[in-house]
């Protein structure tokens, strides 16, 4: 993606495309509590895409929600750009997977995975090949 910079503006001067995502991390617990066991929520957006190969990439970070006074960081690359197709064999887009750990707060972190929502979802329909 080009900048330009302006009267300390930055204008982006060619928009890629960015995806949602949201998910629920694993259950955990501080060591020796198993009372405390629980799990958080998140929710975010994208950074543009990233070339990968014949595919593409993007950059995820993003806070959960709380509990019992702490959150964790979710942050991560997905993978590469996974083709969707509607009941009649159109690609209508594409989502990326992501799975990790969480950052580790309170004596213990979280695993992770999600899938991200389709890109421009109220936008026309693309015309992409498998590997966009």
């Amino acid at each position: 993606m080009k900048k330009e910079t302006n009267n300390n503006c930055t204008n982006v001067s060619v928009q890629t495309h960015v995806h949602e995502f949201e998910g629920s991390i694993m259950i955990g617990n501080p060591p020796d509590s198993p009372q405390l066991a629980h799990n958080h929520r998140f929710t975010g957006i994208t950074g543009p895409e990233i070339p990968e190969g014949i595919s593409h990439v993007h950059v995820f970070k993003v806070d959960t929600d709380f509990f019992f006074n702490h959150f964790h960081q979710v942050e991560g690359v997905t993978g590469p750009a996974m083709l969707i197709r509607d009941q009649d064999g159109r690609p209508i887009g594409h989502v990326h997977g992501a799975s990790g750990t969480s950052s580790c707060v309170f004596f213990h972190d979280h695993d992770f995975r999600f899938a991200t929502l389709i890109q421009n979802p109220i936008g026309p329909i693309p015309l992409q090949k498998a590997n966009e």
